[in-house]
Formats: C-alpha cells, structure tokens, sequence
C-alpha cells in the first residue's frame, strides 16, 4: 500500500538527490531576484523540501520561512539548516492555504517543479490567489515547472536504484502523455522494514501557466529556459517564471 509523498523519501532525500547543484540554482534564483522593485528582506519557500535552498539563499539581511505540505520533509529540513541558522522559521503548510499574513512578503519561492503536484485546476488557482494575497505590492513569485519535452527525454521509462548500509530505494518513472501525468513510482527497503511511495506531476503547459497567472493579481515579468536568461522554446525542459504583484 501507498504511503504519502515523501514520508520515507524523506529519510534518504538528500543522498538520492546528492546529484542536484543546489549552489547553481541558488546563484540563478538570485539573478531572478533583479525583478523585484523592493528590498528583499522577507521570502518564503513555499516547497522547502529538506532546506538546500534555505540554506544557500538565506542572507544577513534576510528574514526566510521555510514551508512544505510533508512534515518529513520539514523534520529533515530543521535538522540541516541547525547548522547554519539558529532558530529556523518552518512550517508544515499547504500551498493552497498559506499561513502568512497579507502583504508580507517580498519574495515567494515554489521550485524544482513543486508546483507540477498540483493536479486539478482548482488547487492551483487557490494557490495563485494565495500568493497574490501575501506577497506585497511588487513582490514577486519564482516557480519553476518541467515541460512534456524535459520528461520525455529524460524520464519517460527512467529506473534507477541505490542502496546504503540497511537502506536500498528503487525508482521506476513513466510519462503518459494522454493524461498529461508523470508517475513516479518509488520502492524502498529500510532496516529490512519495506514502503512504497507514488508520485504524480501534471504536465501543462506554458500557455497554461500563464493563463493561472492572469486569473491572479500578479502578471507575467519574465520567463526564461533551463536555467539561461534566454526564452522558453519548443526544446525547453524547464521553465522559470517570474511573477511580479501590481502595485496599488
């Protein structure tokens, strides 16, 4: 039987995902910082996961919360970020009903396709009206999302398996491209104690997205592709957005 999403991913986390450059996506999400007309002295990571981000973007002058839907993953994240911040600000939150103030915000962070988690069409409007609501007039909202070309090249049909001193994981990924879904399918092994996970991303598209930013009190500042400052195109595996709130 399925357990939630990350609730024994989140043990081993970080070692499967020892592969990913957070330094280089930290360095790239603050070229995307140059969109904002204020100075930054709040963001919120609205999808944490296990605080690499927090961890490399935090600044002298800045105030972050870290927040995510799976408390695991919030466990995890309180254990790494002791060893540079000395009372980290975490929430178990979901997206779609954000326990922040209104106008508090100068910048919301929602990477690494988190967003991609949300399969119907209601939640991510009652995400993008939440944003709308905390984020103050001229901040601005970075999400990234992986396109239909990045998961069929990369993960239609991908498998992969590890394992360590008493932990062992496989992964077994397949995109259906009539549904528009990405399933994940994880298998781990810990202390001779089993557990499944799966995983389901919604695949839209960028004219899509880009509709749910119109419906929102924000607009479409910038869009860029695979980590350039370059535009999206056909290729593109995926996407950053940078949306900005009116100001009144």
């Amino acid at each position: 039987m399925y357990a939630a999403p990350y609730s024994h991913l989140a043990k081993i986390y970080d070692k499967v995902m020892a592969h990913v450059n957070y330094k280089m996506w930290s360095e790239y999400i603050k070229q995307l910082y140059q969109f904002t007309e204020l100075n930054i002295k709040n963001v919120l990571d609205l999808s944490c996961g296990t605080g690499k981000h927090i961890d490399r973007l935090q600044g002298e002058n800045i105030f972050f919360i870290g927040a995510d839907y799976s408390g695991e993953m919030v466990k995890a994240a309180a254990i790494n970020l002791k060893k540079s911040i000395n009372h980290p600000c975490l929430l178990v939150n979901d997206a779609r009903h954000v326990a922040i103030k209104n106008a508090s915000l100068d910048v919301v962070l929602m990477l690494y396709d988190s967003i991609n988690y949300l399969l119907d069409t209601r939640d991510v409007e009652k995400l993008f009206f939440e944003i709308g609501r905390i984020l103050k007039p001229g901040g601005i909202f970075i999400f990234d999302f992986v396109t239909e070309a990045g998961l069929q090249e990369c993960f239609d049909g991908y498998y992969e398996s590890e394992n360590w001193d008493g932990l062992a994981y496989e992964r077994e990924s397949r995109y259906s491209k009539k549904e528009k879904l990405q399933y994940n399918t994880f298998k781990f092994l810990f202390n001779g104690r089993p557990g499944m996970e799966e995983h389901i991303q919604k695949v839209r598209t960028a004219e899509e997205w880009k509709k749910f930013v119109q419906k929102s009190k924000m607009h479409l500042t910038a869009e860029f592709s695979n980590f350039s400052l370059s535009l999206p195109n056909p290729k593109s595996e995926r996407i950053h957005f940078v949306c900005k709130k009116e100001k009144a």
